[in-house]
């Protein structure tokens, strides 16, 4: 289950990776069925790119796989993909699994789409130190 503190902990992890990397970036928590549990936003991150790592986790967490994978078969194409509701192509969003479950996902927005994956991307990949 994604808790409170959970999500706080991812966001205040994604905080740090933007930080380090110098981005002003947007990030976003959900739960398994999509609802934003967390969400912040950089000083330095556009505005509307709340909305979009929002849009991100949602899309993440309810088709229980990254963003990314939109992003390439529209990008191969696929255009149709983007029709499907909820579907964001962009890179950004990245599930949350624990013990083999999809209990959430991080959505972020900010920069260009591979990058927003890389650091979504890289804060999952320490989920077994936060969690």
């Amino acid at each position: 289950m994604m808790s409170l503190d959970l999500a706080t902990r991812l966001i205040d992890e994604a905080v740090a990776e933007a930080g380090a990397r110098s981005l002003g970036l947007s990030f976003a928590v959900t739960d398994g069925a999509g609802i934003v549990v967390a969400a912040a936003r950089t000083d330095a991150a556009p505005p509307a790119t709340i909305e979009v790592a929002m849009a991100k986790a949602r899309c993440a967490a309810t088709f229980r796989r990254p963003t990314q994978v939109f992003e390439q078969r529209s990008i191969s194409g696929e255009p149709g993909v983007v029709t499907l509701p909820g579907v964001v192509a962009l890179a950004g969003g990245v599930p949350v699994v624990v013990d083999g479950v999809v209990i959430g996902a991080i959505g972020v927005s900010g920069s260009a789409p591979a990058i927003d994956h890389e650091v979504g991307a890289a804060v999952i990949g320490r989920i077994d130190r936060l969690a």
